[in-house]
Formats: structure tokens, sequence, C-alpha cells
């Protein structure tokens, strides 16, 4: 804590001060913090007296002496500050300010503060208070003033906070909500300690000596994330370590496993080493690392969410990696000294919470983990009741019983309607030997997509999309060459159709990347919603239908852009223009249309005449312009569009593959014959995939 020492005598003072006659000033202390628990950190804090047209004296030894009505001091890193100021009214034997009804009113003012857009940048505020006694605590009062440092309230998702702003702690608790990392291996064994408002290293840690705290007093989701400011990074000698504990807990064998997103190095500035590693049984690894600069006060970010990890300085991606071996725990601070003395890394303003468990981009298991049976990845995968399980083996998975249905669910985390699951091939031996991707599976239970790719490699076969709700129903057959280390990729999107969402379910195939067949399944028992999977089935021996590199996609579903919504057409629609491609995204649109008769014709009519509703665009990859067939939307008869009566009406959904600063348009016919004209609306909906 700092603390400013009282200035503005006149000389006079000085020089009676060595009398035995006492001059008794006020300790007035505090510790600022905004309304979030923010600390104002460094900044300045001014008491000037008021009225400030006064003469303000105190008596010296019965003579009055003239005071300075100012003084200053500036906070610590946790918000708190000390001066000696003379009081308003007498108490504890301070020296009281003569004339009476004087006050003091204090002005904090932190520049730069918080930058925008994560801060509110540069405050300031006032209070006026009456200072009186040997000591007054005024923390109360400047907090009730201060102003948000924050640009946002608690953020969405956040569980915990330790801003640091109390007494000092070893070893660190918080009201015991921090726990040392405890393990088997002794580097792993002290706690972090508070230290003028900082984490940071306990004393007594000794060389190679981890500390660590990882935050207990609330339960954890497997996604999560952690931050932290990075206030010093000192070094004696070679480079040390610092920064945060994601999903990190002590196993049933008492050794420590987390992830970490860590700086390292010998001092702050350029150079500094950004690393993600884990923790299994107590020995680290690391998986990915960048340089970059590195300043005090930036604030470091780790998330973990499904098997996609990610490092961020100031708000900015440095560093991501894929890995399945960590899926439960808490989040945490940790310091690492290697071999150099009187070294350290001190950190910061911590905060944890809950990631939004939607994934937005791919997540994937290349079973790294030892091999496991059944398949677990540390609790991401379920099994299906009634069905054989999958074991992993060598980084690969495969049946854990030859003859058996074996399917697992990847439950460990929230999917929307729109995803997908991929696998690669490594052995089919016989034609009775499968191995599947699922989508849309419901956990714990025998309902799904699955794509059936048939063994031996090498050779041609059917490939069957079968919906599993309940029994076992093909709707596609495709035929291809299946060879080792092919992809197969099944990709399920709900549409809209007859004005209702997630009536359909459109599923698309890809091999290798490139898409070989699509059905929509309007089923009444279609399969709108679930979980994603694998499945295998080894005749001979669990070794004959092996799969690996399991990926999942979960986007978020794509924006809506431009819509159409057309009442009362009495006549055909000529070419118009849908969605101006824009210069940077060329590429799949899904175009969803409906309409129906609104006003029958006095004698007939057919909605959409002889070309039906029609797409004109140009394609991306030889930019030749398209025109959709003339042809029926395909949830519709040439019976019921030549109905005209108000039960008329067609829908459909196309995919195109537009080019860029080019337009997508449509067109739609009409034929009505009869005094009174048909008439029918129209709606559209397009969307980027």
């Amino acid at each position: 804590m700092r603390r400013a020492t009282f200035f503005g005598f006149l000389l006079i003072a000085v020089l009676i001060a060595p009398m035995a006659f006492a001059q008794t000033p006020t300790v007035v202390s505090g510790t600022i913090t905004d309304p979030n628990g923010l600390p104002y950190s460094y900044a300045r804090v001014s008491a000037q007296l008021i009225p400030t047209t006064a003469t303000p004296t105190i008596q010296v030894g019965g003579i009055p002496v003239q005071i300075g009505g100012q003084n200053n001091a500036t906070t610590d890193a946790s918000g708190s500050f000390s001066m000696n100021l003379f009081c308003n009214s007498a108490g504890g034997g301070c020296s009281v300010i003569s004339p009476s009804g004087t006050l003091w009113q204090f002005t904090v003012t932190l520049a730069p503060g918080i930058p925008p857009p994560a801060g509110t940048g540069p405050q300031s505020f006032s209070a006026t208070l009456t200072i009186s006694g040997a000591s007054q605590n005024i923390s109360a009062n400047l907090n009730a003033a201060a102003k948000p440092l924050s640009a946002a309230t608690t953020p969405a998702g956040q569980l915990a906070i330790d801003s640091g702003n109390r007494a000092n702690e070893s070893p660190l608790s918080n009201g015991g909500n921090w726990t040392v990392l405890s393990s088997n291996v002794t580097p792993h064994a002290l706690p972090l300690q508070l230290v003028n408002g900082l984490f940071q290293g306990t004393q007594a840690t000794g060389l190679n000596q981890w500390a660590t705290s990882i935050w207990t007093g609330t339960a954890f989701p497997a996604n999560q994330y952690a931050q932290c400011t990075v206030q010093a990074l000192t070094s004696s000698g070679g480079a040390v370590n610092g920064g945060l504990f994601l999903r990190a807990q002590t196993n049933a064998g008492g050794d420590a496993t987390a992830y970490t997103g860590q700086i390292q190095g010998t001092a702050l500035g350029a150079g500094v080493t950004l690393l993600i590693s884990y923790i299994v049984n107590g020995s680290e690894v690391n998986l990915t690392t960048t340089t970059a600069t590195v300043n005090a006060g930036d604030t470091l970010r780790f998330e973990a969410l499904g098997n996609v990890l990610t490092l961020k300085l100031n708000g900015v991606v440095k560093l991501t990696a894929i890995d399945g071996r960590i899926f439960g725990g808490q989040p945490g601070l940790h310091t690492f000294n290697a071999a150099q003395p009187n070294s350290s890394v001190i950190l910061g303003n911590f905060s944890a919470g809950s990631l939004t468990p939607q994934i937005s981009g791919p997540i994937g298991d290349q079973f790294p983990q030892p091999n496991e049976n059944p398949l677990s990845s540390f609790g991401a995968w379920s099994t299906i009741t009634g069905m054989g399980s999958l074991q992993a083996v060598s980084n690969k998975a495969e049946p854990a019983l030859a003859n058996s249905n074996s399917y697992m669910v990847y439950s460990g985390l929230q999917w929307a309607d729109t995803q997908s699951a991929q696998i690669t091939v490594n052995t089919l031996a016989t034609g009775s030997d499968w191995v599947s991707p699922l989508v849309h599976a419901a956990s714990g239970q025998e309902i799904f997509y699955q794509l059936i790719v048939y063994g031996p490699t090498g050779n041609t076969h059917n490939i069957l999309l079968v919906r599993v709700n309940p029994g076992f129903t093909t709707i596609l057959t495709i035929s291809a060459t299946v060879n080792v280390n092919d992809t197969f990729k099944l990709a399920a999107a709900d549409v809209q159709q007859n004005g209702t969402q997630n009536q359909s379910v459109v599923l698309t195939v890809y091999q290798n990347g490139i898409q070989i067949g699509q059905v929509t399944d309007s089923a009444s028992n279609n399969i709108l919603t679930g979980y994603v999977g694998a499945g295998a089935f080894g005749s001979a021996a669990v070794g004959n239908a092996v799969f690996s590199n399991f990926i999942a996609n979960n986007p978020p579903l794509p924006p809506t852009l431009p819509s159409i919504d057309l009442t009362a057409q009495g006549a055909a629609i000529g070419a118009t223009t849908l969605y101006a491609v824009p210069s940077s995204a060329g590429g799949q649109y899904r175009i969803c249309m409906d309409s129906k008769v609104t006003q029958a014709a006095t004698t007939s009519s057919a909605l959409g005449g002889a070309g039906g509703f029609q797409l004109l665009y140009t394609d991306k990859d030889d930019s030749v312009v398209v025109t959709t067939v003339a042809a029926l939307t395909p949830n519709t008869t040439t019976a019921n569009l030549a109905l005209n009566t108000t039960q008329a009406q067609m829908d459909g959904c196309y995919l195109v593959n537009a080019k860029a600063s080019t337009n997508i348009q449509y067109q739609m016919g009409y034929t009505s014959v009869g005094a009174t004209p048909m008439q029918y609306n129209l709606h559209i909906r397009i969307e980027a995939l």
C-alpha cells in the first residue's frame, strides 16, 4: 500500500515541529473498487479542504498554525491508499481544523482506465466527508460513488471473480473458495498466496516448484474459461512460467490433471512465450507455443470448449489446440519458477465462468488418451442402452466385442440441430464389417441417423443412410468405392416446410469432402435433434472394423439474409433479385420458399403456371448463368397445383453455388382463367451455408 506524506504546512509549522507540542493528524485509508468489484488500481486520490476560501489553522501549543488545504495519494494494485489529514471535528486526539464547518472533498481519478470496448476508459468521481478520530476508513463512502470500470455488468456465464481486494493471504483462500491442486507429484503441492492484492507463488516455494490454486467454491461445467491480468514477470536468469488452469482436478490416483494456458520468459515485453499444455498423472506436455509482446496489465484468457483449447491475449486469439485427454475439473492459477531463485510471475484480477455449450466450429477426438474400454475421453462419450460399446486402441476406435452392433454418443456437449459427424476408415476386413458416423442421436436410446460404410476396403459397395426410430429404415443408398483413409461425413440440417420450422431434415453425405448424396427426410418419425456419435461392427474380430479421427461440427445456424413476403399476387413474377452476393461471400446458399393460393379463379388456375418457382444464379465454379428447371417443387403434385382452391400450395428448398459479386434471382409462373383472377402469396428465405 502506498502512503502519501502530508504537506502544505507553512514554514512556521516546520520550525515549531520539534517542540513538544503535538500535531496529530487522522490516518485516512480506504480500498476503492467499482460496482463489479474491480479495483481502482494506481488511481490518484486527491483530498481538498472546503470551503477553499477559508484560512485553515490548527492549534500547536495554543498557537494557531496555518495548514495547507490539499493532500494527494496513489492507490496500489488492489486500489488501497492511505494519507494523513487533520480532522474536521474532535475525536481520538486528532488536531481539529479551525474555523469549524470544514469538510474534506476526495476526488479519485483513474487514467487511462480499462480502454473500450472491454472497459469504460478514464474515470473520475468525488465524495465529500467529515474526518475525525485517530484513524478513519472511507472505503464504503468512496465505493458508493465509484463508477464502473468495465463496460458491462457481470458477464454472461461468469461463475467466479477474485479481484484480490482484501488483506494478504497465505495460502490463497478468499473464504475457502481457493484450494491447492494437490498431487502425489511434489512440484504440484504448494498453494499460491495473495500479496498486496496480487497472486504469486508462496515465498517458501523452492526451485523447480509449482505454486497452484484452483477455484473450488463453485462447480464448473466442462466448457469453461478463466482469465487474469499479467502484472509482473521477474527472473534472476532463466525463464519462469505462470498463468491459468482449466479442467484442473486431482484424479482417482491422487495425481494432478489439468490444461494450462500460460506465459513463459525472463521479463515482460517482446519475445514472451505463450503456450498451451496438458498435465496428466503429474507430468506436463506442451501442445503448442508461440511468442508475443506481453506487458504489465495485459489480460490473458484461456478457453476450453469441447476439445478445442484457445489462448487469448487482450482478446486476440494467439493459440488454438485440439485435445481430448481431459473433460472435467475447475479453473485456477499457477506459477512455476523453474531453477531460478527470486523469480516469479505475478497475476491479478482473476475471473472464470462457463462458455456457451454450443460448439461453433469443429471438435475432434483423435483418441490420444491411453487405451480405453469403453471409450470415454474423460466422460465425453456415452453408451446406448442395449447396444455394444466402442473401445479406443492405439489412437483408433473399434467395437469392444466382435459380432456386436457397437454405438456411442458424444454427449459431453449440447448440439444444435445443424450438425455433422465424420470418421476416417482404417480397417474394413469383410463385406459384413462396417463403420458409421451418427447425427441427431438420442442420449442412451436407439434413435439416430446412421451412415453405414461397408467393407472390404478397395471395393465398391452400397453405402446406406439409415433412420433408426424405431427399427432400421434405409432412406438413401449410394454406390461408392471405399478405400483405407477415406473420410465419410454425415451432415444434418432442419429446414422450414409449410411455414412450420423443423418439419424436415436435410441429410447430406460427403466422401473425402465431396458431396455424394443428399436426401430430405419428411417422415412423421424423422429425428429433428440430438447428439453426434459413431458406430462400428466387426463380424469375426473387433479389429475387423476400425476407424479414427472423429470430427464433428456444430456451426451456429446460418444467418437469415433478405426475405421476401408477398401477398395478393395476381400475375407472374419476372426475374427479380433476391440477394446480391457480396464480393467476399461466394459459395453455398440455401433458398427455401412456400406459396399457396389465397383466392381461387372463376374457372381454373395453376399455382406457378407452366414454369413454377425458379432461381437464376451464376455458378461459382464455371461462371455459367443457371436457371433451375421448370419443374415441380419437392413437396407438391400437379393435381395439387391445379386445385384452384385455397388448399393449393407448394414449398421446397434449393441449394445453389453462387459466384461472388453476382445476383441470386427468383421468378414465379402464373396461370388463371376466368373473370376473377387467382391470387397467391409467396414467402422466400435465403441462408448462407
